[in-house]
């Protein structure tokens, strides 16, 4: 008798069970890569349209505000307005309080703003 070689390299299911534990480790890293980066460019968009409400604000209280005025638009992702109401119950003779809202809610939805600016402004009575 001849001695037997040893043997040297892996099973076909050695093989398949690596392979399959391989596969998992990518398909989950790259969903979270992907889902990082799909955060990331949300954020961004969302930091943009902030950015839009904050000046338009800003824009308004630089001029003469007056109750009634309003801003907005929309861009691929989501929807904001600015709205300049007076506050009710105020009956000051000289100052006239206004109430300043910005708001920032997803396009595609119809529920309640993610991002509500709220500010006053005081504006001498006519």
């Amino acid at each position: 008798m001849t001695p037997r070689r040893a043997e040297a390299g892996f099973t076909l299911v050695e093989s398949l069970v690596g392979l399959a534990i391989l596969s998992s480790v990518l398909i989950a890293t790259y969903v979270t890569v992907s889902n990082a980066i799909n955060a990331a460019t949300k954020s961004a968009l969302r930091r943009e349209v902030i950015i839009t409400v904050e000046q338009s604000i800003d824009k308004l209280k630089s001029g003469t505000l007056r109750p009634g005025l309003s801003a907005g638009g929309q861009t691929a992702s989501y929807r904001w307005g600015v709205v300049v109401m007076q506050m009710p119950g105020f009956t000051r003779r000289m100052v006239i309080p206004l109430r300043i809202v910005g708001w920032i809610s997803r396009r595609t939805g119809d529920g309640d703003p993610e991002v509500v600016v709220d500010t006053v402004a005081l504006r001498r009575a006519p």
